[in-house]
């Protein structure tokens, strides 16, 4: 039986910030993203019974047993108790376990192998079939394609049931998450699709399940998800990007369901279409507003994505922005801001805080995840390369002696 939960709300219910995926998706991905949207994806619960077989240790007497009856043809008790200097009684009792787990089957005191016996001996292990055997299996709602195993991991993800979803709509603080809508029902052969398909472990179905049978109406549940909107830097069709409490990447199942639904890929244009036609600059405003900046802070659209050009003062010391904030992105409403200030000096001055934060929190990383992060880091920040060496001197320069201690030791 499925274990539930405990639903934690909001973006609290996330290990990332926006932000990360959002950097994700520009900067792993070479997208440009225009909007992220916090939105509850609608998933179809299914119950399903199944005859599973499982592999077990061979017990010593049963496969002696059973290869004798396979290999020297010996199919009764007293022959297999003689060839093998066993007790009668013994033998015997071991044969009918053998018949009951369907290894064996008898006619007239006589034995011979099943076709799941044989297998076992070939494979050497005590294959058993276990009928009756209830589990769930999820499906999003969109397009009727199967979760994979990741998401039945409810230690890290939350599947929110329609009675908790005022956790995620209603937060307490925070980001309001919406569900996705309208759906149809899960499609007729969805559970036979999945069966058939030969990845089916990676979709949390391993091989041994058998003879699906769905038991009782499939229920709507719903999954917390950040969804990007991002446009091919060379033009094209946009992507919806689906960031999940599993990590900050995109999974590639959930985002091909969402961007080839009609309906929801309808709608995020609609909205980026009245977002650039004037809405974008009046929420640029508000947010100036409430940061406390003036409203003829230089904004421009860069690249695809809003820019606030903030002068290097503005960063730093008390009711600023930190420094490393230079090249991270803000969403206001469903809308992506990047901060910025065109001073080199003071993009170096993030890399340098941002480096420092990296190394603080990572567990021992390894030089060339390091080195891949920093030029991550540094290719944000739209800098010159500078090796691990140079950036160590660099942190001495500004008094990171500890920082540049760190990075001397990655070379």
């Amino acid at each position: 039986m499925e274990k539930a939960a405990h639903v934690a709300g909001g973006e609290s219910a996330f290990t990332y910030r926006r932000g990360r995926a959002i950097e994700h998706a520009r900067h792993e991905l070479g997208l440009t993203p225009t909007r992220i949207f916090a939105c509850l994806l609608p998933l179809w619960r299914v119950e399903i019974q199944a005859t599973v077989t499982l592999g077990r240790p061979y017990d010593l007497i049963d496969r002696f047993l059973e290869e004798a009856i396979a290999t020297a043809g010996l199919d009764t008790a007293a022959a297999l108790a003689d060839f093998y200097s066993l007790d009668d009684i013994l033998v015997d009792r071991a044969l009918r376990f053998l018949v009951r787990i369907d290894h064996l089957v008898e006619h007239r005191e006589r034995y011979r192998l099943t076709d799941l016996g044989r297998r076992s001996i070939q494979e050497g292990e005590r294959f058993e079939r276990k009928k009756g055997d209830r589990r769930v299996l999820y499906f999003e709602a969109l397009t009727s394609q199967p979760l994979t195993r990741e998401y039945y991991d409810t230690k890290s993800v939350s599947i929110v049931e329609s009675h908790e979803l005022h956790r995620f709509t209603r937060p307490d603080k925070g980001v309001r998450f919406q569900p996705v809508g309208p759906v149809d029902g899960l499609h007729a052969n969805a559970l036979q699709a999945l069966a058939r398909r030969p990845d089916r472990d990676r979709f949390n179905l391993p091989g041994g399940v058998e003879d699906l049978v769905a038991l009782g109406a499939d229920r709507q549940v719903y999954l917390p998800a950040f969804v990007i909107r991002a446009e091919p830097r060379g033009g094209g069709r946009p992507h919806c990007l689906v960031y999940s409490q599993v990590g900050a990447k995109h999974d590639p199942e959930l985002s091909e369901a969402c961007t080839s639904h009609a309906f929801l890929a309808a709608r995020l244009e609609q909205m980026e279409s009245q977002g650039v036609g004037g809405l974008d600059r009046e929420r640029i405003a508000e947010w100036l507003d409430r940061q406390g900046f003036s409203s003829r802070t230089p904004v421009k659209r860069v690249r695809g994505v809003w820019r606030v050009e903030l002068p290097e003062r503005t960063f730093g010391g008390k009711d600023r922005p930190a420094t490393r904030k230079i090249g991270q992105y803000e969403v206001t409403r469903e809308m992506i801001l990047q901060l910025w200030c065109g001073s080199p000096h003071a993009r170096t001055r993030a890399l340098l805080d941002r480096a420092a934060v990296y190394l603080a929190s990572a567990r021992s990383p390894k030089p060339d995840q390091a080195e891949a992060r920093l030029t991550l880091f540094r290719q944000q920040l739209e800098l010159d390369p500078i090796d691990l060496g140079r950036l160590a001197d660099l942190a001495a320069e500004a008094g990171h002696h500890h920082l540049a201690e760190q990075l001397r030791e990655l070379r």
